[in-house]
């Protein structure tokens, strides 16, 4: 059925077709004819909408609003961000890192970050969330090697429980064993660096590799944020990411190429959500596309969160003295850019 909506759409010239009910037996639309008002776009969650709705499930987390003002939840798997500057690229990061957070103080979750650009991952870099974290692109081999070894080591102590009957295909988290979360900004620019450093970058780039490659199935995940995007960079690595979350793009062949084949014809169109700036008040950052499991995208946004709402979630975890409130949101630097 849903695959057909938008030929349903089309066919009955709607401004809109919107699902409101679903059970195994009834599937339950509203066609409009007229323009309605969009949800995504009146309504902007804070960081705080995250704090309220905590689900306590580490593999399903809520970071998002659908076009039906639900609750969007991301499953625990390798995710690829994709957008525009002035899309709302940090959001999902944040999101992400926000939900996780209470299974990290509970030893559950460890963090690990590389930040190039030292910017949209800069705030939890400077705390004791990640066990190690870089924007130096030589300390960034050393960082991804040093995942590369966990996961390995993980390979080999992987044992069949015949007893139990337990394949142990997947990793039960525990403080022995947590997840591991491999948290990249910029994707496209750390690997460009690997080409231009021509020996010595097809190392990390073959280990990256790997970790995307096995690594769900023992609990070591990316996710990794990008500005741009290059097909032939991204190589293998772009079908190792389970989830894929699209903001504002430029191209029409990047929006098909992440979330599927013709997905502008089908409605899914991440080139037609309008520039956010400053002077628009940030109107439509953090808009975009998830792929669902069944391989259709959903509309979503993802909440926008301050710099109060960022320096109120970091600020127990600094390791060093930060600067006050204050000071913080008057100061030029821009050191909580999040947009």
């Amino acid at each position: 059925m849903e695959k057909l909506y938008p030929k349903i759409k089309s066919q009955l010239k709607l401004e809109a077709l919107t699902e409101l009910k679903r059970t195994s037996s009834v599937i339950a639309l509203r066609a409009d004819k007229t323009e309605v008002d969009d949800i995504l776009t009146a309504q902007q969650n804070s960081g705080k909408w995250l704090l309220e709705n905590r689900n306590g499930n580490l593999f399903s987390l809520p970071i998002a609003i659908d076009e039906r003002g639900e609750t969007y939840c991301l499953p625990l798997h390798h995710s690829l961000i994709s957008g525009l500057t002035g899309s709302g690229k940090s959001a999902p990061l944040t999101s992400i890192i926000t939900q996780l957070l209470p299974f990290w103080e509970t030893g559950l979750v460890k963090f690990y970050g590389i930040d190039p650009k030292n910017s949209d991952l800069k705030a939890f870099g400077a705390t004791t969330i990640f066990d190690d974290f870089t924007s130096d692109e030589n300390q960034a081999i050393e960082l991804i090697h040093k995942v590369y070894e966990i996961l390995q080591e993980r390979i080999k102590k992987s044992r069949i429980d015949r007893e139990a009957k337990d394949l142990n295909r997947s990793l039960k988290p525990s403080k022995a064993n947590p997840v591991i979360m491999l948290m990249i900004d910029e994707l496209l620019a750390l690997l460009l660096t690997f080409k231009q450093i021509g020996n010595a970058g097809k190392k990390p780039f073959m280990e990256l590799n790997a970790i995307l490659a096995k690594g769900r199935s023992i609990g070591v995940y990316v996710v990794a944020a990008t500005q741009g995007n290059d097909k032939d960079l991204f190589g293998q690595m772009r079908g190792n990411f389970g989830n894929v979350i699209v903001l504002r793009q430029d191209s029409r062949y990047f929006n098909d190429l992440f979330l599927g084949e013709s997905a502008v014809e089908r409605g899914f169109d991440a080139t037609a959500i309008p520039l956010s700036n400053a002077a628009n008040g940030y109107k439509y950052a953090g808009i975009g596309f998830v792929k669902q499991e069944a391989g259709e995208p959903l509309r979503v946004r993802f909440p926008h969160n301050t710099d109060a709402d960022i320096f109120a979630l970091t600020e127990p975890y600094w390791r060093e003295q930060p600067m006050s409130l204050d000071n913080l949101l008057n100061d030029d630097s821009d050191l909580f850019t999040l947009i």
